[in-house]
């Protein structure tokens, strides 16, 4: 009779752990205004929506027909089918709509033209030139204090999700399950 390993493997799993370990990088880091925060806000917002769809496979029938929606419209279903109305306006829905609002202006950004200061010289102008000179505002706010504050309210808003269908709240940090099946 043969042995089987049956996997059930989650993609946000995978997502959260590597934002945890850009996590510990970041946490054994002195401060640093030049440090690249982009990863951990694009980690978040697949995350959060991996696991939106993870709960929606799991409570919601026609899930496969409709996980392509919009990940606001994933929302609003998943308050529907556990009889909650999402509240936008509180957290965690304000945080994670800040997230989406990031991550989209990053997958689906324009380029902006942005302008500095007036400078009194073109030699003042040029000494100015350097990695960060002028970026767009929405932009300068990711980092290192936007992105330790932010892991609080992630792990706030994957508990929620998780909590409006029952799950414990560390479902959306289990990796996958391993059993063994056997052909009888």
């Amino acid at each position: 009779m043969p042995y089987y390993l049956r996997t059930e493997f989650t993609a946000q799993s995978r997502l959260v752990w590597a934002l945890m370990n850009l996590y510990a990088q970041l946490e054994s880091l002195p401060p640093d205004p030049r440090l690249e925060i982009t990863p951990f806000a694009v980690f978040m917002a697949f995350s959060v929506e991996a696991y939106l769809n993870s709960i929606g496979f799991r409570v919601v029938q026609f899930w496969e027909t409709i996980e392509r929606i919009p990940w606001r419209d994933k929302v609003e279903i998943l308050h529907s089918v556990s009889g909650r109305e999402p509240k936008w306006g509180e957290e965690p829905l304000q945080f994670v709509q800040e997230l989406f609002r990031l991550r989209d202006r990053l997958a689906h950004g324009k380029p902006e033209l942005l302008r500095s200061v007036p400078y009194a010289s073109r030699e003042s102008a040029h000494a100015a030139v350097g990695p960060l000179v002028e970026e767009p505002e929405w932009y300068r706010r990711l980092d290192q204090a936007w992105a330790v504050s932010a892991k609080v309210r992630f792990n706030r808003a994957m508990v929620y999700f998780g909590a409006l269908h029952g799950f414990h709240e560390s479902d959306h940090l289990l990796r996958s399950s391993t059993s063994i099946e056997y052909d009888a």
